[in-house]
């Protein structure tokens, strides 16, 4: 069964992406690597919701809980960018570091 995603070349046909089958597990843009607000260790996010008005949401590889990106660390750290926490009630801006819920991150 096709992907959606897929793309017929002069060459072959593709039934599937690279991500669809397994080849990859995302494509580059779709995963990033920043600190979590869920359990604080740098891990890898990969996209789970791709939003263009709104922040995108991302799931932890490491905690499996999703998050956004922090729009603090963005204007204030750009050298440890981090995930804000996202629940299914609320949508936080900053990191726990960024809301002073959290001194400073833990060493890596």
């Amino acid at each position: 069964m096709a992907c959606g995603c897929a793309q017929d070349t002069p060459k072959w046909s593709h039934d599937k992406c690279s991500v669809c089958s397994g080849d990859i597990k995302a494509w580059p843009d779709e995963r990033i690597h920043r600190r979590c607000s869920w359990c604080l260790a740098r891990t890898a996010h990969t996209i789970k919701t791709r939003n263009k008005i709104r922040r995108s949401v991302y799931s932890c590889e490491g905690c499996g809980k999703e998050g956004l990106t922090c729009k603090a660390c963005v204007k204030d750290r750009p050298l440890e960018l981090a995930m804000a926490k996202d629940t299914v009630a609320y949508s936080f801006d900053d990191c726990v570091v960024c809301k002073g819920e959290v001194e400073a991150w833990p060493p890596d």
